[in-house]
């Protein structure tokens, strides 16, 4: 979305053609209909616009010494064509409609993508490419994730030729950039190739991002100010998580964490909260009845065998913590030694995906279990021993290792996808494989095996605390992993677990190198995983100049001085 298409709707009522003016589209018709508005807006409203305080005009003085009228003061004033606060509720309706369909589309295409790719291949995946010969399957698992990032790179590049046709027409355009809405939908077509071909990525970035656009697109169609500019995007990312997970209420705590806690919006005003949980709700629904029923993965029986448990579930914690903090710092090296590579050797866009693949692909021939395939692989582990091709605790250990380096890979490539999916393996595989441990070495000593719990229980433990401390989203996975187990045993050491989880990572950002430390935490939700000196040198890769990945909060907002909420805004673009 360029710069200045937003101006129009942050300046108020001055941005609106006048009715007087001959060039101008206004009609009669459009003046009836906005009276209208007005008029219901004055009865239906409890926050009218006689409650917005009139700072009154500035001074000329003042503008001469600013140079240009103050866009934060004028995207707090809201024009009589800005749409009341009940027709907001009514948006927050359509944007979880069109976000859950959405989703749902982006989810049959990768559906659609995966078994045209890996065709012949049963539904158990990866653990069925374990089991058959290397010499058998080695060219589809080497050569389908290089393809998929050959696509993927040859996208970057007809990213980068629309976005000099929109600067171009910059110049040009007046109201609405109607061609900012290509660069969604080629992403989410990349993520969708991504994820189908195998790449060791996840869905639920990209189904965030849908929800965004959507609601980017609410407001470019609409005058709005600050306040009402949150509430869209906090309600579009509700949506996008919630049709990902179909968990609304989780939904609802993410948007809060990543949108309205870094904007410093917890005081926003009903309506917000109002958008937020609608959204949630719609899109949740449609995405159940478009796809059906069904959770992201089963999940088994929960036990807590006795309170003397809780210190290893914080223990279990602490562990994902670390893999976390090495998780991060190899997303970072893979992202600068990407960007390295390119450089010396002036390789184009299709070169660094493409590379990305080949290792995911390199890497899957030992460990196939790294290869997206929904969320079976979650399942494998959660269900470890139940089949005969479950793995055991050592090869659990490795294929942790393998999905870590795998994913970091993949993302520092500029293959598109989320991080929640393979941080939610990650910390099944850490959780399984600590509670397998646990379990042989106190049920040993304790006679009746029953001192600990079944590794499923800490798998499932370990999922939250690492998705908390990946994406610092400590409320989102409490509530995620609650909502799908419906079980009140797991929140005690749950919370204990992702509490230490997220402490970990803080810890280690203040008595270490804090600049790489800033470089993985994104501001504002996102994952920008370059520091902003050298996120420019990305642009080439990444048109947008977001990484889109909505991921790994830290509080450093410092960074900026006390006019940054226009900047805050414009990094939740897209």
């Amino acid at each position: 979305m360029a710069h200045s298409d937003l101006e129009p709707l942050r300046s108020g009522a001055a941005a609106l053609p006048s009715s007087s003016d001959p060039d101008s589209p206004t009609t009669p018709r459009r003046n009836r209909v906005r009276e209208l508005l007005r008029n219901l807006d004055r009865r239906l409203s409890s926050r009218g616009r006689h409650n917005h305080v009139d700072s009154g005009p500035a001074s000329p003085t003042a503008a001469g010494e600013a140079g240009a009228p103050r866009r934060e003061e004028e995207s707090d004033e809201l024009g009589d064509g800005a749409p009341p606060e009940w027709a907001l509720l009514l948006v927050g309706c359509l944007l979880g409609l069109a976000t859950g369909i959405c989703v749902a589309a982006f989810n049959r295409g990768v559906h659609v993508i995966h078994e045209w790719a890996w065709a012949g291949t049963p539904t158990e995946g990866a653990a069925w490419l374990r089991l058959q010969r290397l010499a058998d399957t080695w060219h589809r698992i080497l050569l389908i994730p290089v393809t998929g990032g050959v696509v993927v790179g040859m996208m970057h590049g007809l990213l980068e030729i629309f976005e000099q046709i929109r600067l171009s027409m910059s110049s040009q355009r007046e109201g609405i950039d109607f061609m900012s809405a290509i660069f969604p939908a080629i992403k989410a077509i990349q993520a969708a190739i991504t994820l189908g071909t195998g790449c060791s990525l996840g869905p639920e970035g990209p189904s965030v991002d849908i929800g965004k656009s959507c609601a980017i697109g609410c407001a470019e169609m609409m005058e709005n100010n600050r306040e009402r500019r949150i509430a869209l995007i906090a309600a579009g990312s509700a949506a996008g998580i919630a049709s990902g997970f179909n968990a609304a209420v989780a939904g609802c705590f993410f948007a809060i964490e990543t949108v309205l806690r870094p904007l410093r919006a917890e005081n926003s005003p009903p309506f917000t909260t109002a958008m937020i949980i609608l959204a949630s709700v719609i899109s949740s629904t449609v995405s159940n009845v478009l796809l059906g029923e069904k959770a992201a993965f089963i999940v088994p029986t929960y036990e807590l065998k006795s309170a003397a448990e809780l210190p290893l579930y914080l223990i279990l914690g602490m562990l994902c913590g670390v893999v976390s903090v090495v998780f991060r710092q190899l997303v970072v090296w893979f992202t600068k030694t990407f960007d390295l590579i390119r450089k010396k050797f002036g390789l184009p866009a299709v070169v660094c995906p493409a590379l990305g693949g080949l290792g995911a692909g390199l890497i899957a021939l030992r460990y196939p279990g790294i290869l997206y395939w929904g969320f079976t692989n979650v399942d494998e582990i959660l269900h470890t021993g139940k089949s005969a091709s479950a793995p055991g605790i050592w090869l659990l250990a490795q294929l942790a290792a393998a999905k870590v380096v795998a994913t970091a890979l993949c993302k520092g490539s500029g293959l598109v996808g989320g991080l929640y999916a393979p941080s939610l393996m990650i910390g099944a595989a850490v959780g399984a494989v600590f509670g397998g441990s646990a379990a042989e070495l106190i049920n040993s000593a304790i006679p009746g095996n029953t001192a600990v719990a079944h590794p499923q229980a800490y798998a499932l433990v370990g999922m939250a605390a690492t998705l908390a401390s990946v994406c610092s989203v400590p409320l989102t996975s409490v509530l995620l992993l609650f909502e799908l187990t419906k079980d009140y045993r797991i929140l005690l050491p749950l919370m204990g677990a992702v509490g230490l989880a997220i402490w970990v990572p803080s810890v280690v950002s203040h008595s270490s190198n804090k600049e790489m430390f800033e470089a993985t935490s994104p501001r504002h939700g996102y994952a920008s995983l370059l520091p902003p000196a050298n996120r420019s040198e990305t642009d080439g890769r990444r048109p947008d100049g977001d990484d889109v990945e909505l991921a790994i909060l830290e509080d450093d907002l410092y960074h900026y001085g006390s006019n940054s909420e226009e900047m805050l805004l414009d990094e939740l673009k897209v």
